[in-house]
This record gives C-alpha cells, sequence and structure tokens, in this order.
C-alpha cells in the first residue's frame, strides 16, 4: 500500500466552546471558550453539584482566581486546578474533553459521565472520550 501524506492543518477546528480536565489537574478550553469568556486574564473556577457541572467565568485578579495561560503556539489556555480538583473529588485518571454550553457568562461542561480515580473502586465503567474539539 502507498504512503499517503497527512497534513498538518487537517485537524477540525470549531467554533464551539469546549473544556477539557486533564489528568495533570489542568483545566484547558479552546478559542470558541476563549472568546465567549470575553478573553480573561483570570477566572473563577465553578463547580455545581446538583448539576454535575464545571465552569468558568471571566473575573480580575484575586486571591481565590487562577490566572489563565495561553499554551504556546496553539489556540488553547489553560488552568492549573489540580489542587481545587482534588477538593471536589474530581480526579481523573484519564484525559476528557466536551464541547460545553455558556450560560450567565459562565462556559460549562456536564462532568455526569467522567469518571473519577476514587469511582474506581466502586467499579464505574470508563466512559469513551468525545470527538476531540480542536
Amino acid at each position: 500500500m502507498p504512503w499517503e501524506k497527512l497534513s498538518a492543518k487537517s485537524s477540525k477546528r470549531t467554533d464551539m466552546p469546549a473544556l477539557s480536565i486533564q489528568k495533570n489537574g489542568r483545566v484547558a478550553w479552546n478559542l470558541g471558550a476563549q472568546n465567549a469568556l470575553g478573553d480573561p486574564e483570570f477566572v473563577e473556577l465553578l463547580i455545581d453539584h446538583e448539576a454535575n457541572r464545571l465552569g468558568l467565568k471571566k473575573t480580575v485578579k484575586g486571591d481565590d482566581n487562577f490566572i489563565v495561560r495561553k499554551n504556546k503556539n496553539q489556540k488553547t489556555w489553560s488552568i492549573s486546578a489540580q489542587g481545587a480538583l482534588n477538593s471536589t473529588g474530581l480526579v481523573v485518571d484519564a484525559s476528557y474533553r466536551r464541547y460545553g454550553e455558556v450560560s450567565d457568562n459562565v462556559v460549562y461542561i456536564n462532568i455526569n459521565e467522567i469518571e473519577r480515580v476514587n469511582s474506581k473502586a466502586e467499579g464505574s465503567a470508563n466512559v469513551s472520550e468525545e470527538q476531540s474539539a480542536d
């Protein structure tokens, strides 16, 4: 079978906001989410336990707020949130990316199907990752 060249620009881009939770404790998002947030320098990390949602909201510099870091040479941004995720039990052993929604200036994802490290002992099935948003 002959070789077929794959383009470096073949990744599918979307304007839909997407957030990911990485196993290293980072929360990252794409250009769609960054635009929906209003290009923030600082964000609040929010959790809604009743509706199983994780969200980000633009804010100003403060002790409880996260500094937004742009990932070099990529159209992605992230925060280092390992401590905050640990405190809520949202510790994962695989990275998850989900398309998000925007409501009241909050970009959020549903975290209902994300398997947490602690839940493995309870026999939870691993949920496959949705199609990449980038």
